[in-house]
Protein backbone atom coordinates (compact mmCIF):
# COMPACT_ATOMS: atom_id res chain seq x y z
CA UNK A 1 0.00 0.00 0.00
CA UNK A 2 1.42 3.52 -0.67
CA UNK A 3 0.77 6.09 1.77
CA UNK A 4 -2.69 7.26 2.73
CA UNK A 5 -3.13 10.77 4.21
CA UNK A 6 -5.42 10.52 7.12
CA UNK A 7 -7.78 13.24 5.36
CA UNK A 8 -8.50 10.58 2.92
CA UNK A 9 -9.11 7.93 5.34
CA UNK A 10 -11.15 10.75 7.48
CA UNK A 11 -13.38 11.48 3.74
CA UNK A 12 -13.69 7.67 2.84
CA UNK A 13 -14.93 6.81 6.17
CA UNK A 14 -16.76 9.50 6.62
CA UNK A 15 -15.57 9.09 10.81
CA UNK A 16 -15.15 11.76 13.19
CA UNK A 17 -11.45 12.95 14.01
CA UNK A 18 -11.73 12.80 17.60
CA UNK A 19 -7.97 13.70 18.02
CA UNK A 20 -4.64 14.25 16.56
CA UNK A 21 -3.28 16.12 13.12
CA UNK A 22 -5.02 15.56 10.49
CA UNK A 23 -1.41 15.97 8.23
CA UNK A 24 -0.40 12.29 8.37
CA UNK A 25 0.17 9.95 5.86
CA UNK A 26 -0.43 6.52 7.15
CA UNK A 27 2.48 3.74 5.91
CA UNK A 28 -0.05 0.32 6.61
CA UNK A 29 -3.32 -0.49 8.17
CA UNK A 30 -3.63 -3.49 10.51
CA UNK A 31 -6.18 -4.85 12.49
CA UNK A 32 -3.59 -7.13 14.64
CA UNK A 33 -1.65 -5.38 17.51
CA UNK A 34 0.26 -8.27 17.82
CA UNK A 35 2.06 -7.71 13.79
CA UNK A 36 1.31 -4.05 13.84
CA UNK A 37 4.27 -2.08 12.13
CA UNK A 38 5.67 1.51 13.30
CA UNK A 39 3.49 4.18 11.37
CA UNK A 40 0.49 1.95 10.63
CA UNK A 41 -3.31 2.65 11.21
CA UNK A 42 -4.96 0.25 13.63
CA UNK A 43 -8.90 -0.85 12.88
CA UNK A 44 -10.95 -1.92 16.07
CA UNK A 45 -12.49 -4.80 14.31
CA UNK A 46 -14.83 -6.65 16.93
CA UNK A 47 -14.59 -10.50 15.97
CA UNK A 48 -16.07 -13.83 17.23
CA UNK A 49 -13.53 -13.80 20.12
CA UNK A 50 -11.63 -10.48 20.40
CA UNK A 51 -12.75 -7.03 19.85
CA UNK A 52 -9.71 -4.81 18.59
CA UNK A 53 -10.75 -1.91 21.37
CA UNK A 54 -9.02 -4.20 24.01
CA UNK A 55 -5.41 -3.87 22.28
CA UNK A 56 -5.57 -0.13 21.16
CA UNK A 57 -2.82 0.47 23.95
CA UNK A 58 -0.94 -2.27 22.44
CA UNK A 59 -1.38 -1.20 19.33
CA UNK A 60 0.02 2.25 20.11
CA UNK A 61 3.03 1.09 22.21
CA UNK A 62 4.01 -0.76 19.02
CA UNK A 63 3.75 2.37 17.12
CA UNK A 64 0.68 2.75 15.60
CA UNK A 65 0.28 6.06 14.95
CA UNK A 66 -3.23 5.98 15.29
CA UNK A 67 -6.92 4.26 15.46
CA UNK A 68 -10.40 3.71 14.00
CA UNK A 69 -12.97 3.05 16.68
CA UNK A 70 -16.40 2.48 16.89
CA UNK A 71 -16.80 2.90 20.62
CA UNK A 72 -15.95 5.38 23.39
CA UNK A 73 -11.97 4.26 24.60
CA UNK A 74 -9.95 5.99 27.47
CA UNK A 75 -6.43 6.17 26.17
CA UNK A 76 -3.54 7.16 27.43
CA UNK A 77 -1.87 8.77 24.60
CA UNK A 78 -3.90 11.60 23.47
CA UNK A 79 -1.32 12.96 20.54
CA UNK A 80 -2.56 9.38 18.80
CA UNK A 81 -5.11 10.18 16.19
CA UNK A 82 -8.52 8.53 16.67
CA UNK A 83 -11.17 8.22 13.89
CA UNK A 84 -14.75 7.56 14.78
CA UNK A 85 -16.94 5.34 12.94
CA UNK A 86 -20.00 3.50 13.43
CA UNK A 87 -19.07 0.37 12.17
CA UNK A 88 -15.05 -0.36 12.23
CA UNK A 89 -15.55 -3.49 9.44
CA UNK A 90 -17.70 -1.20 7.09
CA UNK A 91 -15.07 1.54 7.11
CA UNK A 92 -12.17 -1.05 6.45
CA UNK A 93 -13.75 -2.49 3.42
CA UNK A 94 -14.15 1.72 2.36
CA UNK A 95 -10.49 2.20 2.92
CA UNK A 96 -10.07 -0.70 0.74
CA UNK A 97 -12.30 -0.17 -2.07
CA UNK A 98 -10.40 3.50 -1.96
CA UNK A 99 -7.17 1.70 -2.16
CA UNK A 100 -8.70 -0.50 -5.21
CA UNK A 101 -9.23 2.73 -7.32
CA UNK A 102 -5.99 4.57 -6.83
CA UNK A 103 -4.45 1.85 -9.34
CA UNK A 104 -5.21 0.61 -12.85
CA UNK A 105 -5.32 -2.98 -12.88
CA UNK A 106 -7.68 -6.00 -13.67
CA UNK A 107 -9.12 -8.07 -10.98
CA UNK A 108 -10.47 -11.42 -11.09
CA UNK A 109 -12.91 -12.83 -8.55
CA UNK A 110 -12.90 -16.34 -8.00
CA UNK A 111 -15.92 -18.20 -5.90
CA UNK A 112 -17.99 -21.10 -5.92
CA UNK A 113 -19.07 -24.36 -3.32
CA UNK A 114 -15.61 -26.06 -4.18
CA UNK A 115 -12.37 -25.10 -5.29
CA UNK A 116 -12.04 -21.17 -4.69
CA UNK A 117 -8.30 -21.52 -2.87
CA UNK A 118 -6.75 -24.30 -5.59
CA UNK A 119 -8.08 -22.29 -8.31
CA UNK A 120 -6.87 -18.97 -7.26
CA UNK A 121 -3.28 -20.56 -7.05
CA UNK A 122 -3.24 -21.48 -10.46
CA UNK A 123 -4.66 -18.55 -11.56
CA UNK A 124 -2.32 -16.69 -9.80
CA UNK A 125 0.85 -18.40 -10.67
CA UNK A 126 0.06 -18.98 -14.38
CA UNK A 127 -0.80 -14.87 -14.35
CA UNK A 128 2.31 -14.48 -13.04
CA UNK A 129 4.21 -15.43 -15.37
CA UNK A 130 3.79 -12.59 -17.10
CA UNK A 131 2.20 -10.14 -14.90
CA UNK A 132 2.73 -8.30 -11.59
CA UNK A 133 0.22 -10.14 -9.22
CA UNK A 134 -1.49 -9.61 -6.26
CA UNK A 135 -3.28 -12.26 -4.57
CA UNK A 136 -5.26 -12.64 -1.78
CA UNK A 137 -3.67 -14.97 1.11
CA UNK A 138 -4.47 -17.37 2.78
CA UNK A 139 -8.42 -18.14 3.12
CA UNK A 140 -8.85 -13.93 3.24
CA UNK A 141 -12.32 -14.52 1.64
CA UNK A 142 -14.91 -12.83 3.62
CA UNK A 143 -15.26 -9.15 4.94
CA UNK A 144 -12.02 -8.67 6.60
CA UNK A 145 -10.01 -10.72 4.75
CA UNK A 146 -10.92 -9.47 1.11
CA UNK A 147 -10.69 -5.50 2.19
CA UNK A 148 -6.69 -6.46 4.24
CA UNK A 149 -6.47 -8.42 0.56
CA UNK A 150 -7.07 -5.05 -1.09
CA UNK A 151 -4.76 -2.96 0.74
CA UNK A 152 -1.79 -4.48 0.03
CA UNK A 153 -1.95 -3.57 -3.79
CA UNK A 154 0.57 -1.48 -4.83
CA UNK A 155 1.09 0.97 -8.47
CA UNK A 156 2.91 -2.47 -9.76
CA UNK A 157 0.20 -4.68 -9.59
CA UNK A 158 -1.49 -5.41 -12.91
CA UNK A 159 -3.75 -8.43 -11.79
CA UNK A 160 -5.11 -8.94 -8.61
CA UNK A 161 -6.73 -12.13 -7.73
CA UNK A 162 -9.11 -12.89 -4.77
CA UNK A 163 -11.60 -15.41 -3.81
CA UNK A 164 -14.63 -15.04 -2.08
CA UNK A 165 -16.61 -16.86 0.10
CA UNK A 166 -20.00 -16.79 1.77
CA UNK A 167 -22.40 -18.26 4.17
CA UNK A 168 -25.46 -16.33 3.68
CA UNK A 169 -27.17 -13.95 1.04
CA UNK A 170 -25.81 -10.56 0.73
CA UNK A 171 -22.17 -11.70 1.36
CA UNK A 172 -20.69 -11.38 -1.79
CA UNK A 173 -22.45 -8.36 -2.87
CA UNK A 174 -20.85 -7.05 -0.27
CA UNK A 175 -17.38 -8.24 -1.62
CA UNK A 176 -17.78 -7.41 -4.84
CA UNK A 177 -18.89 -3.44 -4.25
CA UNK A 178 -15.60 -3.77 -2.64
CA UNK A 179 -13.51 -5.09 -4.90
CA UNK A 180 -15.00 -3.71 -8.24
CA UNK A 181 -14.27 -7.13 -9.77
CA UNK A 182 -13.41 -7.38 -13.88
CA UNK A 183 -14.27 -10.83 -14.43
CA UNK A 184 -16.30 -13.21 -11.88
CA UNK A 185 -15.28 -16.55 -11.97
CA UNK A 186 -18.11 -19.16 -10.31
CA UNK A 187 -16.29 -22.89 -9.99
CA UNK A 188 -19.29 -24.43 -8.92
CA UNK A 189 -22.56 -24.48 -7.36
CA UNK A 190 -23.02 -27.21 -4.64
CA UNK A 191 -24.48 -27.77 -0.96
CA UNK A 192 -22.54 -25.66 1.34
CA UNK A 193 -23.55 -23.56 4.05
CA UNK A 194 -27.33 -24.95 4.39
CA UNK A 195 -27.76 -23.98 8.16
CA UNK A 196 -28.10 -20.65 6.98
CA UNK A 197 -28.80 -20.42 3.12
CA UNK A 198 -31.20 -23.46 3.61
CA UNK A 199 -30.80 -24.38 -0.13
CA UNK A 200 -29.34 -25.18 -2.72
CA UNK A 201 -31.31 -22.59 -4.94
CA UNK A 202 -30.15 -19.63 -2.29
CA UNK A 203 -26.36 -20.70 -2.76
CA UNK A 204 -27.21 -20.04 -6.52
CA UNK A 205 -28.39 -17.02 -5.06
CA UNK A 206 -25.22 -16.04 -3.31
CA UNK A 207 -23.09 -16.81 -5.91
CA UNK A 208 -24.27 -14.93 -8.80
CA UNK A 209 -24.37 -12.28 -6.57
CA UNK A 210 -20.99 -11.52 -7.91
CA UNK A 211 -21.98 -11.47 -11.94
CA UNK A 212 -24.46 -8.60 -10.66
CA UNK A 213 -21.26 -6.38 -9.56
CA UNK A 214 -18.57 -6.74 -12.28
CA UNK A 215 -17.61 -3.61 -14.15
CA UNK A 216 -19.18 -2.57 -17.45
CA UNK A 217 -17.15 -4.51 -19.48
CA UNK A 218 -17.04 -7.55 -16.60
CA UNK A 219 -16.41 -11.35 -18.15
CA UNK A 220 -17.45 -14.47 -16.29
CA UNK A 221 -16.12 -17.75 -16.41
CA UNK A 222 -18.39 -20.74 -16.07
CA UNK A 223 -18.34 -24.47 -15.35
CA UNK A 224 -20.06 -25.90 -18.02
CA UNK A 225 -20.56 -29.25 -16.27
CA UNK A 226 -22.57 -27.04 -13.66
CA UNK A 227 -26.44 -27.71 -13.93
CA UNK A 228 -27.23 -24.19 -12.49
CA UNK A 229 -24.75 -22.58 -15.47
CA UNK A 230 -27.51 -22.35 -18.36
CA UNK A 231 -29.48 -20.53 -15.58
CA UNK A 232 -27.01 -17.91 -15.03
CA UNK A 233 -26.80 -17.59 -19.05
CA UNK A 234 -30.17 -16.31 -18.76
CA UNK A 235 -29.65 -13.63 -16.13
CA UNK A 236 -26.00 -12.61 -16.78
CA UNK A 237 -26.26 -10.84 -20.36
CA UNK A 238 -22.26 -10.45 -20.30
CA UNK A 239 -19.16 -12.14 -22.08
CA UNK A 240 -18.73 -15.89 -20.61
CA UNK A 241 -16.65 -18.28 -21.35
CA UNK A 242 -17.21 -21.68 -19.99
CA UNK A 243 -14.64 -24.41 -19.28
CA UNK A 244 -15.45 -28.54 -19.12
CA UNK A 245 -14.92 -31.68 -19.19
CA UNK A 246 -18.50 -33.80 -20.14
CA UNK A 247 -20.60 -30.74 -21.98
CA UNK A 248 -19.41 -28.61 -25.34
CA UNK A 249 -17.48 -25.88 -23.53
CA UNK A 250 -14.94 -22.93 -24.89
CA UNK A 251 -11.71 -24.68 -23.02
CA UNK A 252 -12.83 -28.25 -22.70
CA UNK A 253 -10.52 -31.09 -21.15
CA UNK A 254 -10.09 -34.49 -23.53
CA UNK A 255 -7.85 -37.58 -22.57
CA UNK A 256 -7.36 -36.95 -18.92
CA UNK A 257 -5.27 -39.28 -17.72
CA UNK A 258 -3.70 -40.24 -13.76
CA UNK A 259 -0.22 -40.19 -14.41
CA UNK A 260 1.02 -41.39 -11.00
CA UNK A 261 -0.01 -40.52 -7.44
CA UNK A 262 -0.44 -36.98 -7.79
CA UNK A 263 -0.16 -36.33 -11.47
CA UNK A 264 -2.85 -35.56 -13.95
CA UNK A 265 -2.08 -34.81 -17.68
CA UNK A 266 -5.11 -33.85 -20.07
CA UNK A 267 -5.74 -32.12 -23.42
CA UNK A 268 -7.79 -29.23 -24.22
CA UNK A 269 -9.90 -29.53 -27.35
CA UNK A 270 -8.35 -27.06 -30.08
CA UNK A 271 -5.83 -25.23 -27.93
CA UNK A 272 -3.62 -27.60 -25.81
CA UNK A 273 -1.78 -31.07 -25.51
CA UNK A 274 -0.20 -32.22 -22.33
CA UNK A 275 -1.37 -30.10 -19.99
CA UNK A 276 0.22 -31.40 -16.43
CA UNK A 277 -1.05 -30.74 -13.10
CA UNK A 278 0.34 -31.98 -9.71
CA UNK A 279 -2.68 -33.02 -8.21
CA UNK A 280 -4.68 -36.39 -8.07
CA UNK A 281 -8.48 -35.68 -8.17
CA UNK A 282 -10.43 -34.91 -11.98
CA UNK A 283 -12.26 -32.14 -10.14
CA UNK A 284 -8.65 -30.31 -9.82
CA UNK A 285 -8.82 -30.32 -13.86
CA UNK A 286 -11.73 -27.78 -14.06
CA UNK A 287 -9.83 -25.81 -11.56
CA UNK A 288 -6.82 -26.26 -14.39
CA UNK A 289 -9.00 -25.03 -17.03
CA UNK A 290 -10.40 -22.19 -15.17
CA UNK A 291 -6.67 -20.80 -14.90
CA UNK A 292 -5.85 -21.75 -18.41
CA UNK A 293 -8.82 -20.07 -19.54
CA UNK A 294 -7.86 -17.02 -18.18
CA UNK A 295 -4.41 -17.00 -19.03
CA UNK A 296 -5.42 -17.06 -22.84
CA UNK A 297 -7.75 -14.49 -22.48
CA UNK A 298 -4.88 -12.41 -21.31
CA UNK A 299 -3.26 -13.49 -24.21
CA UNK A 300 -0.19 -15.42 -21.88
CA UNK A 301 1.92 -17.78 -24.06
CA UNK A 302 0.80 -21.59 -23.86
CA UNK A 303 3.61 -22.69 -22.83
CA UNK A 304 4.08 -20.11 -19.83
CA UNK A 305 0.54 -21.37 -19.07
CA UNK A 306 1.50 -24.78 -18.73
CA UNK A 307 4.49 -24.08 -16.48
CA UNK A 308 2.39 -22.07 -14.32
CA UNK A 309 0.01 -25.08 -13.53
CA UNK A 310 2.87 -27.00 -13.17
CA UNK A 311 5.12 -24.44 -10.26
CA UNK A 312 1.60 -23.71 -8.54
CA UNK A 313 2.16 -24.35 -4.80
CA UNK A 314 -1.04 -25.31 -2.85
CA UNK A 315 -2.26 -24.40 0.47
CA UNK A 316 -1.31 -27.10 3.54
CA UNK A 317 -4.50 -29.20 4.17
CA UNK A 318 -5.47 -29.62 0.55
CA UNK A 319 -5.13 -32.73 -1.06
CA UNK A 320 -1.85 -32.65 0.21
CA UNK A 321 0.19 -35.73 -0.05
CA UNK A 322 2.63 -37.18 2.72
CA UNK A 323 4.52 -39.63 2.39
CA UNK A 324 5.84 -42.03 5.85
CA UNK A 325 8.13 -45.29 4.54
CA UNK A 326 5.53 -46.78 2.64
CA UNK A 327 2.33 -45.34 3.77
CA UNK A 328 0.99 -42.13 1.93
CA UNK A 329 -1.33 -39.52 3.82
CA UNK A 330 -3.72 -37.47 1.61
CA UNK A 331 -4.26 -34.25 3.71
CA UNK A 332 -7.73 -32.68 2.76
CA UNK A 333 -8.52 -31.47 6.25
CA UNK A 334 -9.24 -27.91 4.91
CA UNK A 335 -12.69 -27.86 5.45
CA UNK A 336 -15.55 -30.56 4.11
CA UNK A 337 -18.89 -30.22 2.22
CA UNK A 338 -21.31 -33.15 0.56
CA UNK A 339 -19.78 -31.90 -2.83
CA UNK A 340 -15.74 -32.24 -1.81
CA UNK A 341 -16.27 -34.78 0.00
CA UNK A 342 -17.49 -37.29 -2.89
CA UNK A 343 -14.33 -35.39 -4.61
CA UNK A 344 -11.94 -36.34 -2.31
CA UNK A 345 -12.80 -40.25 -2.39
CA UNK A 346 -13.18 -39.85 -6.01
CA UNK A 347 -9.52 -39.06 -5.74
CA UNK A 348 -8.22 -41.40 -3.65
CA UNK A 349 -10.16 -43.95 -6.10
CA UNK A 350 -8.15 -43.18 -8.95
CA UNK A 351 -4.86 -43.75 -7.27
CA UNK A 352 -3.85 -47.37 -8.43
CA UNK A 353 -0.58 -48.19 -6.55
CA UNK A 354 -2.75 -48.30 -3.44
CA UNK A 355 -2.91 -51.71 -1.78
CA UNK A 356 -5.78 -50.15 0.67
CA UNK A 357 -7.22 -47.35 0.88
CA UNK A 358 -8.72 -45.96 4.01
CA UNK A 359 -11.22 -42.90 4.50
CA UNK A 360 -10.91 -40.84 7.78
CA UNK A 361 -13.92 -38.52 7.49
CA UNK A 362 -15.29 -36.13 9.89
CA UNK A 363 -18.66 -34.60 10.65
CA UNK A 364 -19.56 -31.75 8.03
CA UNK A 365 -20.41 -28.29 9.81
CA UNK A 366 -23.12 -25.87 8.80
CA UNK A 367 -25.61 -28.19 6.80
CA UNK A 368 -28.69 -27.21 8.52
CA UNK A 369 -31.89 -29.44 8.78
CA UNK A 370 -30.26 -31.53 5.93
CA UNK A 371 -27.42 -32.38 8.29
CA UNK A 372 -27.97 -35.70 8.46
CA UNK A 373 -29.31 -36.99 5.40
CA UNK A 374 -26.63 -35.58 3.27
CA UNK A 375 -24.07 -37.38 6.06
CA UNK A 376 -26.03 -40.49 5.40
CA UNK A 377 -25.64 -39.69 1.28
CA UNK A 378 -21.86 -39.66 1.57
CA UNK A 379 -21.66 -42.72 3.28
CA UNK A 380 -23.94 -44.36 0.35
CA UNK A 381 -21.56 -42.81 -2.05
CA UNK A 382 -17.99 -44.45 -0.49
CA UNK A 383 -20.27 -47.58 -0.22
CA UNK A 384 -21.63 -47.96 -4.26
CA UNK A 385 -17.60 -46.78 -4.75
CA UNK A 386 -16.56 -50.44 -4.16
CA UNK A 387 -12.97 -49.67 -4.09
CA UNK A 388 -12.70 -48.05 -0.40
CA UNK A 389 -11.39 -50.79 2.19
CA UNK A 390 -11.69 -49.26 5.43
CA UNK A 391 -13.75 -46.53 6.73
CA UNK A 392 -12.55 -44.46 9.70
CA UNK A 393 -15.18 -41.93 11.05
CA UNK A 394 -14.93 -39.37 14.10
CA UNK A 395 -17.73 -37.48 15.47
CA UNK A 396 -22.08 -37.71 16.46
CA UNK A 397 -22.54 -36.72 12.68
CA UNK A 398 -19.45 -38.78 11.10
CA UNK A 399 -21.22 -41.98 12.76
CA UNK A 400 -24.24 -41.22 9.99
CA UNK A 401 -21.85 -41.97 7.08
CA UNK A 402 -20.76 -45.21 8.42
CA UNK A 403 -24.38 -45.73 8.65
CA UNK A 404 -24.90 -44.61 4.81
CA UNK A 405 -22.04 -47.11 3.92
CA UNK A 406 -23.49 -49.78 5.70
CA UNK A 407 -27.02 -49.86 4.81
CA UNK A 408 -25.43 -49.56 1.04
CA UNK A 409 -23.23 -53.08 1.81
CA UNK A 410 -20.25 -51.69 2.85
CA UNK A 411 -18.97 -54.10 5.06
CA UNK A 412 -19.84 -53.66 8.46
CA UNK A 413 -16.09 -55.19 9.92
CA UNK A 414 -13.91 -52.65 8.11
CA UNK A 415 -16.18 -49.44 9.66
CA UNK A 416 -14.95 -48.00 12.67
CA UNK A 417 -16.61 -44.98 13.88
CA UNK A 418 -15.39 -43.26 16.70
CA UNK A 419 -16.61 -39.85 18.99
CA UNK A 420 -12.81 -40.04 20.76
CA UNK A 421 -9.84 -38.63 18.71
CA UNK A 422 -7.31 -40.32 20.27
CA UNK A 423 -8.59 -43.90 20.19
CA UNK A 424 -9.33 -43.78 16.67
CA UNK A 425 -6.05 -42.37 15.72
CA UNK A 426 -4.52 -45.72 18.03
CA UNK A 427 -6.72 -47.88 16.13
CA UNK A 428 -5.29 -46.42 13.13
CA UNK A 429 -2.02 -47.04 13.72
CA UNK A 430 -2.26 -50.03 14.69
CA UNK A 431 -3.62 -51.14 11.60
CA UNK A 432 -1.79 -49.75 8.84
CA UNK A 433 0.19 -51.67 6.55
CA UNK A 434 2.94 -51.05 3.60
CA UNK A 435 1.12 -48.96 0.42
CA UNK A 436 -2.07 -48.17 2.55
CA UNK A 437 -3.48 -44.67 1.20
CA UNK A 438 -5.13 -42.94 3.71
CA UNK A 439 -7.77 -40.03 3.02
CA UNK A 440 -8.63 -37.80 6.06
CA UNK A 441 -11.06 -34.67 5.43
CA UNK A 442 -13.61 -33.20 7.77
CA UNK A 443 -14.99 -29.98 7.97
CA UNK A 444 -13.20 -27.09 10.16
CA UNK A 445 -14.15 -27.22 13.59
CA UNK A 446 -13.51 -31.12 14.07
CA UNK A 447 -9.41 -30.01 13.95
CA UNK A 448 -9.06 -33.40 11.28
CA UNK A 449 -5.49 -31.99 11.04
CA UNK A 450 -4.33 -33.37 14.22
CA UNK A 451 -5.43 -36.92 13.45
CA UNK A 452 -2.70 -36.19 10.09
CA UNK A 453 -0.28 -35.22 12.64
CA UNK A 454 -0.51 -38.06 15.04
CA UNK A 455 -0.62 -40.77 12.38
CA UNK A 456 2.62 -39.02 10.22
Amino acid sequence: MELIPITDIIQTTKGILESGSKDILIKDISIDSRTINKDSLFLAVKGNRFDGHDFLEDAFRKGALGAVISKEANLLYKEKVIIKVPDTIKALGKIALYNRKRYSNILIAITGSNGKTTTKEMVASIIGKKFKVCKSSENYNNEIGIPLSLLKVLPSHEIIVVEMGMNSLGEIDNLAKISKPDIGVITNIGQTHLENLTSIENVFKGKIELLHNLTKEGIAVLNADDPFTEKIRKIFKGKIITIGIKNKADYKAILIKHEDVSCISFDIENKAKNVTIKRVGTHDVYNALVGFALGCLLKIDISLIKKGLLDTEYPTGRTEFISKKDIVIIDDTYNANPCSMKKAVDALTNISKAKRRIIVVGDMGELGKQAEELHREVGKYIAEKKKIDLLFTLGELGELIGEGAKNSDFPEENIFCYRDKDKLVKTIKKILRPYDYILVKGSRMMNMEKIVREIT
